[in-house]
Protein backbone atom coordinates (compact mmCIF):
# COMPACT_ATOMS: atom_id res chain seq x y z
CA UNK A 1 0.00 0.00 0.00
CA UNK A 2 2.84 2.37 0.90
CA UNK A 3 4.65 1.41 -2.30
CA UNK A 4 1.52 2.19 -4.29
CA UNK A 5 1.19 5.58 -2.60
CA UNK A 6 4.82 6.46 -3.27
CA UNK A 7 4.39 5.40 -6.90
CA UNK A 8 1.26 7.53 -7.21
CA UNK A 9 3.00 10.53 -5.68
CA UNK A 10 5.93 10.10 -8.05
CA UNK A 11 3.63 9.88 -11.08
CA UNK A 12 1.70 12.87 -9.83
CA UNK A 13 4.92 14.86 -9.40
CA UNK A 14 6.27 13.91 -12.84
CA UNK A 15 2.92 14.56 -14.48
CA UNK A 16 2.59 17.92 -12.76
CA UNK A 17 6.11 18.91 -13.78
CA UNK A 18 5.54 17.94 -17.40
CA UNK A 19 2.23 19.77 -17.40
CA UNK A 20 3.89 22.90 -16.02
CA UNK A 21 6.64 22.70 -18.63
CA UNK A 22 4.05 22.18 -21.35
CA UNK A 23 2.06 25.22 -20.19
CA UNK A 24 5.19 27.34 -20.12
CA UNK A 25 6.14 26.13 -23.57
CA UNK A 26 2.68 26.96 -24.91
CA UNK A 27 2.87 30.45 -23.43
CA UNK A 28 6.31 30.97 -24.93
CA UNK A 29 5.12 29.73 -28.31
CA UNK A 30 2.11 32.03 -28.19
CA UNK A 31 4.30 35.03 -27.48
CA UNK A 32 6.78 33.98 -30.14
CA UNK A 33 4.00 33.76 -32.71
CA UNK A 34 2.87 37.36 -32.18
CA UNK A 35 5.43 38.60 -34.68
CA UNK A 36 4.84 35.56 -36.90
CA UNK A 37 1.37 36.88 -37.68
CA UNK A 38 2.98 39.99 -39.15
CA UNK A 39 5.26 37.84 -41.29
CA UNK A 40 2.46 35.75 -42.78
CA UNK A 41 0.17 36.73 -45.61
CA UNK A 42 1.14 39.35 -48.14
CA UNK A 43 4.60 39.99 -46.66
CA UNK A 44 5.59 36.35 -46.79
CA UNK A 45 4.22 35.95 -50.31
CA UNK A 46 6.14 39.02 -51.44
CA UNK A 47 9.39 37.71 -49.96
CA UNK A 48 8.85 34.27 -51.50
CA UNK A 49 8.18 35.87 -54.88
CA UNK A 50 11.34 37.93 -54.48
CA UNK A 51 13.41 34.80 -53.79
CA UNK A 52 11.95 32.89 -56.74
CA UNK A 53 14.24 34.45 -59.34
CA UNK A 54 13.70 31.51 -61.71
CA UNK A 55 9.91 31.36 -61.41
CA UNK A 56 10.23 28.47 -58.94
CA UNK A 57 7.86 29.68 -56.22
CA UNK A 58 6.59 26.16 -55.49
CA UNK A 59 10.10 24.92 -54.80
CA UNK A 60 10.93 27.94 -52.63
CA UNK A 61 7.70 27.54 -50.64
CA UNK A 62 8.36 23.82 -50.07
CA UNK A 63 11.93 24.42 -48.88
CA UNK A 64 10.78 27.30 -46.69
CA UNK A 65 8.14 25.09 -45.06
CA UNK A 66 10.65 22.27 -44.43
CA UNK A 67 13.23 24.59 -42.92
CA UNK A 68 10.60 26.23 -40.76
CA UNK A 69 9.44 22.85 -39.42
CA UNK A 70 12.98 21.82 -38.49
CA UNK A 71 13.75 25.15 -36.83
CA UNK A 72 10.49 25.04 -34.87
CA UNK A 73 11.26 21.49 -33.72
CA UNK A 74 14.71 22.50 -32.50
CA UNK A 75 13.24 25.59 -30.87
CA UNK A 76 10.58 23.52 -29.10
CA UNK A 77 13.13 21.18 -27.52
CA UNK A 78 15.34 24.13 -26.64
CA UNK A 79 12.49 26.03 -25.01
CA UNK A 80 11.44 22.98 -22.96
CA UNK A 81 15.01 22.59 -21.70
CA UNK A 82 15.42 26.27 -20.86
CA UNK A 83 12.03 26.59 -19.16
CA UNK A 84 12.76 23.52 -17.06
CA UNK A 85 16.21 24.86 -16.19
CA UNK A 86 14.87 28.10 -14.70
CA UNK A 87 12.89 27.70 -11.50
CA UNK A 88 12.01 31.36 -10.99
CA UNK A 89 8.94 32.66 -12.79
CA UNK A 90 10.54 36.09 -13.10
CA UNK A 91 13.64 34.63 -14.74
CA UNK A 92 11.45 32.71 -17.17
CA UNK A 93 9.62 35.86 -18.27
CA UNK A 94 12.88 37.77 -18.62
CA UNK A 95 14.22 34.96 -20.81
CA UNK A 96 11.07 34.84 -22.96
CA UNK A 97 10.93 38.60 -23.48
CA UNK A 98 14.67 38.76 -24.20
CA UNK A 99 14.39 36.05 -26.83
CA UNK A 100 11.36 37.76 -28.36
CA UNK A 101 13.24 41.06 -28.62
CA UNK A 102 16.22 39.26 -30.13
CA UNK A 103 13.93 37.46 -32.58
CA UNK A 104 12.23 40.70 -33.65
CA UNK A 105 15.58 42.45 -34.04
CA UNK A 106 17.01 39.69 -36.22
CA UNK A 107 13.82 39.78 -38.30
CA UNK A 108 14.30 43.53 -38.66
CA UNK A 109 17.86 43.02 -39.89
CA UNK A 110 16.70 40.29 -42.27
CA UNK A 111 14.00 42.50 -43.79
CA UNK A 112 16.44 45.41 -44.16
CA UNK A 113 18.84 43.08 -45.97
CA UNK A 114 16.26 42.31 -48.65
CA UNK A 115 16.57 44.36 -51.83
CA UNK A 116 13.38 44.34 -53.90
CA UNK A 117 13.54 45.50 -57.50
CA UNK A 118 9.76 45.68 -57.86
CA UNK A 119 7.56 48.55 -56.73
CA UNK A 120 5.24 48.92 -53.81
CA UNK A 121 3.76 52.32 -52.94
CA UNK A 122 6.63 53.51 -50.79
CA UNK A 123 9.41 52.36 -53.10
CA UNK A 124 7.67 53.97 -56.05
CA UNK A 125 7.15 57.17 -54.05
CA UNK A 126 10.85 57.29 -53.15
CA UNK A 127 11.87 56.75 -56.77
CA UNK A 128 9.43 59.40 -58.01
CA UNK A 129 10.67 61.88 -55.42
CA UNK A 130 14.28 61.45 -56.52
CA UNK A 131 13.29 61.68 -60.18
CA UNK A 132 11.29 64.89 -59.79
CA UNK A 133 13.71 66.66 -57.44
CA UNK A 134 17.14 65.69 -58.78
CA UNK A 135 16.29 64.30 -62.21
CA UNK A 136 17.64 60.79 -61.61
CA UNK A 137 16.26 57.46 -60.42
CA UNK A 138 17.66 55.72 -57.34
CA UNK A 139 18.63 52.09 -57.72
CA UNK A 140 16.92 49.36 -55.63
CA UNK A 141 19.78 49.19 -53.10
CA UNK A 142 19.59 52.91 -52.27
CA UNK A 143 15.81 52.85 -52.08
CA UNK A 144 16.01 49.91 -49.68
CA UNK A 145 18.09 51.99 -47.26
CA UNK A 146 15.42 54.72 -47.13
CA UNK A 147 12.37 52.44 -47.13
CA UNK A 148 10.60 52.15 -43.79
CA UNK A 149 10.24 48.67 -42.31
CA UNK A 150 7.17 49.71 -40.31
CA UNK A 151 3.93 50.02 -42.25
CA UNK A 152 2.53 53.55 -42.38
CA UNK A 153 5.78 55.34 -41.49
CA UNK A 154 7.17 55.67 -45.00
CA UNK A 155 6.94 58.40 -47.62
CA UNK A 156 3.37 59.25 -48.60
CA UNK A 157 2.84 60.24 -52.23
CA UNK A 158 0.26 62.82 -51.12
CA UNK A 159 3.06 64.90 -49.64
CA UNK A 160 4.64 64.94 -53.07
CA UNK A 161 1.74 65.75 -55.38
CA UNK A 162 -1.04 66.85 -53.03
CA UNK A 163 -3.31 63.90 -53.85
CA UNK A 164 -3.75 60.26 -52.91
CA UNK A 165 -3.43 57.95 -55.91
CA UNK A 166 -6.18 55.32 -56.09
CA UNK A 167 -5.80 52.39 -58.48
CA UNK A 168 -8.68 50.38 -59.91
CA UNK A 169 -11.40 51.54 -57.51
CA UNK A 170 -15.00 52.55 -58.18
CA UNK A 171 -15.43 56.05 -59.62
CA UNK A 172 -19.22 56.16 -59.46
CA UNK A 173 -19.35 59.03 -56.95
CA UNK A 174 -16.49 60.93 -58.56
CA UNK A 175 -18.31 61.07 -61.89
CA UNK A 176 -20.80 63.47 -60.30
CA UNK A 177 -18.09 66.16 -60.37
CA UNK A 178 -17.82 65.94 -64.16
CA UNK A 179 -20.22 67.10 -66.84
CA UNK A 180 -21.13 64.69 -69.62
CA UNK A 181 -19.25 66.83 -72.13
CA UNK A 182 -16.10 66.70 -69.98
CA UNK A 183 -16.30 62.91 -69.77
CA UNK A 184 -16.46 62.69 -73.56
CA UNK A 185 -13.43 64.94 -73.84
CA UNK A 186 -11.56 62.81 -71.30
CA UNK A 187 -12.32 59.74 -73.38
CA UNK A 188 -10.52 61.33 -76.29
CA UNK A 189 -7.64 62.47 -74.07
CA UNK A 190 -6.91 58.92 -72.88
CA UNK A 191 -8.00 57.01 -75.97
CA UNK A 192 -4.51 55.64 -76.64
CA UNK A 193 -3.78 54.63 -73.04
CA UNK A 194 -4.69 51.72 -70.81
CA UNK A 195 -5.88 54.07 -68.09
CA UNK A 196 -7.96 57.19 -67.51
CA UNK A 197 -7.36 59.72 -64.73
CA UNK A 198 -10.13 61.42 -62.77
CA UNK A 199 -9.33 64.11 -60.20
CA UNK A 200 -11.53 64.49 -57.14
CA UNK A 201 -10.61 67.84 -55.63
CA UNK A 202 -12.94 67.43 -52.65
CA UNK A 203 -11.37 64.19 -51.43
CA UNK A 204 -7.91 65.08 -52.74
CA UNK A 205 -7.74 61.86 -54.71
CA UNK A 206 -6.78 60.97 -58.25
CA UNK A 207 -8.48 57.84 -59.53
CA UNK A 208 -6.52 55.75 -62.01
CA UNK A 209 -9.24 53.94 -63.96
CA UNK A 210 -7.72 50.87 -65.57
CA UNK A 211 -8.79 49.12 -68.73
CA UNK A 212 -9.25 45.38 -68.63
CA UNK A 213 -6.09 43.52 -69.60
CA UNK A 214 -3.63 46.08 -68.25
CA UNK A 215 -0.03 45.07 -67.60
CA UNK A 216 2.19 45.93 -64.65
CA UNK A 217 3.92 48.54 -66.80
CA UNK A 218 0.53 50.13 -67.55
CA UNK A 219 -0.24 50.38 -63.82
CA UNK A 220 3.13 52.01 -63.10
CA UNK A 221 2.68 54.35 -66.07
CA UNK A 222 -0.77 55.33 -64.82
CA UNK A 223 0.62 55.98 -61.35
CA UNK A 224 3.42 58.13 -62.77
CA UNK A 225 0.95 60.08 -64.92
CA UNK A 226 -1.32 60.59 -61.90
CA UNK A 227 1.54 62.04 -59.83
CA UNK A 228 2.43 64.40 -62.69
CA UNK A 229 -1.23 65.44 -62.95
CA UNK A 230 -1.44 65.95 -59.18
CA UNK A 231 1.58 68.26 -59.19
CA UNK A 232 0.24 70.14 -62.23
CA UNK A 233 -3.21 70.51 -60.66
CA UNK A 234 -1.65 71.82 -57.44
CA UNK A 235 0.40 74.37 -59.39
CA UNK A 236 -2.69 75.33 -61.40
CA UNK A 237 -4.55 76.04 -58.15
CA UNK A 238 -1.56 77.80 -56.54
CA UNK A 239 -1.18 75.13 -53.85
CA UNK A 240 2.18 74.84 -52.11
CA UNK A 241 4.03 71.55 -52.48
CA UNK A 242 6.96 70.30 -50.45
CA UNK A 243 8.53 68.72 -53.52
CA UNK A 244 8.80 72.07 -55.29
CA UNK A 245 10.53 73.62 -52.29
CA UNK A 246 13.20 70.91 -52.57
CA UNK A 247 13.90 71.48 -56.26
CA UNK A 248 17.43 71.84 -57.62
CA UNK A 249 18.15 75.41 -58.71
CA UNK A 250 21.41 74.75 -60.56
CA UNK A 251 20.12 72.44 -63.29
CA UNK A 252 16.73 71.64 -64.83
CA UNK A 253 14.77 68.80 -63.26
CA UNK A 254 11.34 67.34 -64.01
CA UNK A 255 9.71 69.46 -61.29
CA UNK A 256 11.23 72.68 -62.64
CA UNK A 257 10.27 71.71 -66.19
CA UNK A 258 6.73 71.00 -65.03
CA UNK A 259 6.48 74.28 -63.14
CA UNK A 260 7.79 76.21 -66.15
CA UNK A 261 5.35 74.38 -68.40
CA UNK A 262 2.40 75.25 -66.15
CA UNK A 263 3.29 78.95 -66.25
CA UNK A 264 1.78 79.13 -69.72
CA UNK A 265 -1.67 78.31 -68.31
CA UNK A 266 -3.91 80.79 -66.59
CA UNK A 267 -4.12 79.78 -62.95
CA UNK A 268 -7.23 79.41 -60.84
CA UNK A 269 -7.20 81.52 -57.67
CA UNK A 270 -10.82 81.75 -56.52
CA UNK A 271 -11.67 78.10 -55.92
CA UNK A 272 -10.33 74.66 -56.72
CA UNK A 273 -10.60 73.67 -60.38
CA UNK A 274 -9.44 70.67 -62.33
CA UNK A 275 -7.33 71.16 -65.40
CA UNK A 276 -9.70 71.65 -68.35
CA UNK A 277 -9.72 68.78 -70.88
CA UNK A 278 -8.21 70.99 -73.58
CA UNK A 279 -5.27 71.65 -71.23
CA UNK A 280 -4.94 67.93 -70.60
CA UNK A 281 -4.42 67.26 -74.30
CA UNK A 282 -1.28 69.39 -74.33
CA UNK A 283 -0.26 68.19 -70.88
CA UNK A 284 -0.26 64.59 -72.12
CA UNK A 285 2.49 65.47 -74.58
CA UNK A 286 4.60 66.80 -71.72
CA UNK A 287 3.95 63.65 -69.66
CA UNK A 288 4.77 61.48 -72.67
CA UNK A 289 8.28 62.91 -72.82
CA UNK A 290 8.79 62.58 -69.06
CA UNK A 291 7.37 59.05 -69.15
CA UNK A 292 9.94 58.01 -71.75
CA UNK A 293 12.84 59.41 -69.71
CA UNK A 294 11.51 57.96 -66.45
CA UNK A 295 11.07 54.43 -67.79
CA UNK A 296 14.47 54.54 -69.48
CA UNK A 297 16.02 55.47 -66.13
CA UNK A 298 14.13 52.62 -64.43
CA UNK A 299 15.57 50.14 -66.91
CA UNK A 300 19.10 51.48 -66.47
CA UNK A 301 18.89 51.27 -62.67
CA UNK A 302 17.64 47.67 -62.75
CA UNK A 303 14.00 48.08 -61.74
CA UNK A 304 11.58 45.35 -62.78
CA UNK A 305 8.35 46.74 -64.26
CA UNK A 306 6.95 43.35 -65.28
CA UNK A 307 5.40 42.92 -61.83
CA UNK A 308 4.55 45.09 -58.84
CA UNK A 309 3.16 45.06 -55.29
CA UNK A 310 0.87 48.06 -55.64
CA UNK A 311 -2.64 47.74 -54.22
CA UNK A 312 -4.99 47.63 -57.21
CA UNK A 313 -8.77 47.36 -56.95
CA UNK A 314 -10.93 45.05 -59.04
CA UNK A 315 -12.87 47.66 -61.01
CA UNK A 316 -12.14 48.03 -64.72
CA UNK A 317 -13.76 50.33 -67.26
CA UNK A 318 -13.90 50.60 -71.03
CA UNK A 319 -14.09 54.15 -72.33
CA UNK A 320 -13.12 53.15 -75.87
CA UNK A 321 -16.41 51.53 -76.78
CA UNK A 322 -20.05 52.06 -75.91
CA UNK A 323 -20.34 48.79 -73.99
CA UNK A 324 -18.83 48.66 -70.50
CA UNK A 325 -16.89 45.56 -69.54
CA UNK A 326 -17.54 46.00 -65.82
CA UNK A 327 -20.07 48.06 -63.95
CA UNK A 328 -18.44 51.03 -62.30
Amino acid sequence: MALFCRHSERCSYVGGTLFAILCKHINASALRNIDYVCYCGATRASITHHQAIRDNMAEISAKDGTQETIVNLIGSFGSIFLLNYFSSSRAEWILIISLMVLHLYTNFLAVKALIFNTFNRERLALVLKSYFTIGSVLNPAKVNVNESVLLGFGLNVKRMCGFDIVLGESIKKSLNDYAAADIKLLQSVYKDKKYMLLVNGTKKKIYVCLEKGETAADVIAGYFHAVCLGIATSIYNSLDLDIYARRQLHHPTPITRLYTYMKSYEKSHNHFRNLPPNYLMDFNEFVKQEHSMFFTALDIQGWNIDSHSLAVGEFRIDWKSSQSKKTI
